[in-house]
């Protein structure tokens, strides 16, 4: 299950996954949170760390093609919220493939570093 939270941090979408995570289901809440999400400067926080990530690397690399293919334009930067090791390995295999010069990700085990660099001007 993902809910999405447009009001408790101003000018960030924040997703929130509990449960298992497969590349359907999070392919269907990127497209639901952009369509929350409006304007030349795009910050989105994921909180994965109630999932449980059911992805190969191969589901990886067609996320990062996915999402590059369907994501809003603009600056969009989007951080990633996760509590293991696993899971942190497959973010960053994720940002390394999705990064572009406009859209930014970073992985994060501190949702409060996570909203610090969402809200920073810095690259």
């Amino acid at each position: 299950m993902v809910t999405i939270d447009l009001d408790s941090v101003e000018g960030i979408a924040i997703g929130i996954a509990h449960g298992p995570l497969n590349l359907e289901k999070i392919c269907e809440s990127a497209v639901a949170i952009w369509k929350h999400v409006k304007g030349p400067r795009i910050r989105i926080l994921w909180d994965l760390r109630a999932a449980r990530f059911k992805l190969s690397t191969n589901d990886v690399r067609s996320l990062a093609e996915f999402i590059k293919q369907h994501s809003p334009p603009g600056d969009l930067r989007t951080a990633f919220v996760v509590s293991t090791v696993l899971e942190f390995g497959l973010v960053r295999m994720f940002e390394v493939l999705r990064e572009t010069a406009s859209a930014r990700t970073m992985v994060f085990r501190d949702k409060e570093q996570a909203l610090e660099w969402l809200a920073s001007d810095a690259a």
